[in-house]
């Protein structure tokens, strides 16, 4: 079925689409640009890395994602700094104090956990993050190592449905859907993994 699908797109019409997108004057610039606005709108960073993957060839969507990602989580992240601990308290509440212990006790530990597991929006964490203990190193290391892993698979799995669209071989389907299961599949245990040392963290801090 999937294969009688991707057989009747105009995969020409897409291929044009594509690079037209990808050669326009200052496209990166733009792209990065659409981080931004996506950290300060609190517009889904996933779905952004994945329409990067789409436009850009990996090699060159890659660092545009990681570049992108980080660069709207450091705006976000002094936002939050200079909005200060009052006004992100009256947004979250007493959650914003706990939040702030821990992430100042194991900054950069609590940074990785946060972005590998979406216990809240992209923005959110920023602001917080921003707002309490945690130091601006430990926010960057933190998040740097948190998301480059997904953005590396988001990127790896785009790339290769688009190529399966534009060459939609069954071998080529097949490996796409081999990959799909694995990244959830590890994704699953990741974050079952990461959640049990969290708890056992803030147990052990109790």
């Amino acid at each position: 079925l999937v294969h009688h699908v991707v057989q009747g797109i105009d995969r020409e019409l897409v291929l044009t689409w594509l690079r037209s997108v990808e050669q326009a004057p200052a496209s990166i610039l733009w792209m990065l640009l659409a981080y931004l606005v996506a950290a300060l709108t609190m517009f889904p960073i996933t779905a952004l890395i994945g329409a990067t993957a789409l436009v850009f060839q990996p090699w060159v969507s890659l660092p545009i994602a990681l570049a992108g990602s980080i660069g709207g989580a450091l705006v976000t992240y002094w936002l939050g700094r200079a909005l200060g601990r009052q006004a992100m308290r009256q947004l979250l509440g007493q959650r914003l104090n706990a939040l702030s212990r821990r992430l100042g006790r194991r900054g950069i530990m609590t940074m990785v956990v946060l972005r590998m597991i979406p216990v809240a929006p992209f923005t959110v964490v920023n602001l917080v993050a921003g707002a309490s203990h945690i130091n601006f190193r430990d926010f960057t290391l933190g998040s740097l190592l948190g998301m480059a892993p997904g953005i590396v698979v988001v990127t790896l799995v785009v790339g290769g449905a688009k190529q399966a669209m534009l060459a939609p071989t069954p071998l080529n389907l097949i490996l796409i859907a081999v990959a799909g299961l694995a990244v959830l599949a590890f994704g699953w245990w990741a974050s079952r993994r990461l959640r049990s040392r969290a708890d056992a963290a803030a147990a052990a801090e109790e």
